[in-house]
């Protein structure tokens, strides 16, 4: 249904843009999968109604200790653009959006955050309510994989 879209279907729905992301995404998770990520949370406009999203967003947890010692030197050397997105420093700007975006972003249209599974983080969607919710403050959805 995220590709090929609800029925009745929504007008402008671009089925093909949707599976181009998909694909790209799947690369990712694929990155994702082979340093030990077990779950990949994906929200935003990709996973709502809309029928031409910009990007596809999402986050995975992560064990501080195993993040830091194992998970991200290995995704640093398997997928540098996916381990380097909270480095601001290497954001590029992008005229479209008017700020800098994650080298990822403009490379595959992807925005793939880690979270760290920490007390407080504990269940799904405890931290990021920037997914959880819209910037009207209304609940959206959440897709989770599990790879």
């Amino acid at each position: 249904m995220l590709v090929v879209g609800p029925r009745p279907l929504v007008p402008g729905w671009d089925a093909s843009w949707r599976r181009d992301l998909v694909d790209r995404l799947a690369v990712r998770v694929a990155n994702l999968k082979l340093i030990g990520i077990t779950e990949l949370f994906l929200a935003g406009s990709f996973v709502q109604n809309n029928p031409v999203p910009g990007d596809i967003d999402g986050y995975y947890m992560v064990d501080p200790a195993m993040w830091l010692r194992v998970q991200r030197p290995r995704l640093m050397t398997v997928d540098p653009l996916l381990a380097t997105m909270f480095d601001k420093n290497t954001w590029v700007y992008s005229p479209e959006k008017g700020k800098a975006r994650p080298q990822l972003w403009h490379v595959a249209r992807l925005e793939l955050f880690y979270v760290l599974n920490t007390p407080a983080n504990k269940f799904p969607g405890a931290i990021p309510q920037y997914f959880r919710r819209s910037r009207q403050d209304k609940p959206k959805g959440l897709i989770r994989i599990i790879l």
